[in-house]
């Protein structure tokens, strides 16, 4: 359950359809005209087509949220209307801003200007793979379906990627960005303590099956090593000595699959 917000569009002619999509075929397909909002389970996006003028803009501010409809309103407010208004240039310069911090940590020297083009574009690629799934309030929906909320204003739920980024991808994180490193972690850990089972890849929040083995330990065990131990190692090793030794069994909101290796 989520939702999807726009503000202030006014379509000079034309139309703002809408769809929403289950897979689950919980409800027909439906395309909805003139709308503000969606909000629902399974798939949703929207289309929009205008006939302009001449060098006329149309600015869109729109937000997000997996929890409901007044979250994705308060996203809009916290991370868009109230820091930018409708200055999209402003956000533009805060974007480049954020970015030119990022890939500041590292300085290379060359004269080659192809192969520092590849190293920046390639470390900006492996750090925007990261994202961010609870709200700017902090709640977020755990695998249970329930609606939690986050106590540490810096804290948010992390996309998980542990597969395969074992090799790399997590000791650039911890050398670089120790702080969403931080996050990686405590952000696994709170998702055990509320369903009792580390997620070995929580794409949306949703218990997977993705791959074998428990590829949290590796990052949060380099987080611990690497020196950014400000998460609760004993809960972690707990969890993780559970998952490891656990057979498979039903897990009473999905399927889970744990592996014994």
């Amino acid at each position: 359950m989520g939702g999807w917000v726009n503000e202030g569009v006014k379509p000079v002619t034309g139309y703002i359809p809408g769809w929403n999509r289950n897979h689950e075929f919980e409800t027909p397909a439906e395309i909805k005209q003139n709308i503000t909002q969606i909000d629902g389970k399974g798939d949703v996006g929207i289309f929009l087509n205008y006939k302009t003028k001449e060098n006329e803009e149309i600015l869109v501010r729109s937000g997000v949220s997996l929890v409901d409809m007044a979250g994705a309103r308060n996203n809009l407010k916290q991370e868009l209307a109230d820091p930018f208004g409708w200055d999209f240039e402003k956000v533009v310069d805060n974007a480049r801003s954020v970015w030119d911090e990022y890939l500041g940590r590292i300085a290379i020297e060359t004269d080659d200007y192809l192969q520092k083009k590849k190293f920046y574009t390639n470390l900006y690629r492996a750090l925007a793979a990261k994202a961010t799934w609870s709200d700017a309030d902090g709640r977020f929906v755990d695998e249970d379906e329930r609606i939690r909320q986050l106590e540490k204003p810096d804290d948010c739920i992390v996309s998980g990627e542990y597969w395969n980024t074992f090799w790399n991808n997590q000791q650039l994180f911890n050398l670089i960005t120790p702080e969403i490193s931080s996050q990686w972690a405590r952000s696994a850990i709170q998702l055990y303590q509320n369903s009792g089972w580390f997620n070995t890849d929580p794409a949306g929040i949703e218990h997977t099956g993705v791959m074998v083995a428990m590829h949290p330990i590796s990052q949060i065990l380099g987080a611990w090593q690497s020196g950014i131990r400000d998460f609760d190692l004993n809960i972690a090793y707990d969890g993780l000595k559970k998952m490891m030794t656990t057979p498979p069994q039903k897990y009473e909101a999905v399927e889970l699959l744990v592996l014994r290796i």
